[in-house]
């Protein structure tokens, strides 16, 4: 197994038997490896940690439960609203780029590779079977084309004054 699966297997390990096959592989694993060692021991210290805290009063879970504000599934009203914005976000990062294009050309190659990059960590995030849905990944790609076309405006007035 490679550190990605074990990592994917921690908590399966943990609440398997103290000796069961699973367990003795990732800590053979986690006893040489710098990146999975340090979370491992750390996920073994939070386990001794809970075994010795004291059992929550029986209707913990229930006054939990209660207190929490009621969920509400998201209306489909705002579809509209959330498309549009997305229409208008994109024609204002249009018209932020036209505005400046020959100041900024130097500017768009980096902003193109930065977006060429997050798309293909975004497929390969898909491919993989990664929790990250796509939606979240067009979400975060539109946060960044925003952030950087704002910060191509930022510096293309600088150069400007």
């Amino acid at each position: 197994m490679n550190c990605r699966e074990i990592r994917l297997r921690f908590s399966e390990a943990l609440d398997g038997p103290p000796g069961g096959e699973l367990r003795r592989g990732i800590e053979s694993h986690c006893a040489d490896c710098a990146i999975c060692g340090p979370e491992w021991r750390t996920l073994l210290r939070l386990e001794s940690m809970m075994a010795e805290a004291p059992a929550p009063p029986p209707d913990f879970a229930d006054r939990v439960m209660a207190a929490l504000p009621p969920v509400t599934a998201p209306r489909r009203e705002t579809m509209p609203f959330v498309a549009a914005g997305l229409l208008v976000a994109g024609g204002l990062l249009a018209f932020q780029f036209a505005y400046v294009s020959d100041l900024a050309a130097p500017m768009l190659a980096q902003v193109n590779g930065a977006l060429n990059g997050i798309s293909e960590v975004a497929w390969a995030r898909a491919s993989e079977g990664s929790s990250w849905t796509l939606s979240a990944w067009v979400a975060a790609a539109c946060a960044v084309a925003g952030a950087l076309g704002g910060a191509a405006i930022l510096k293309a007035r600088q150069t400007t004054n």
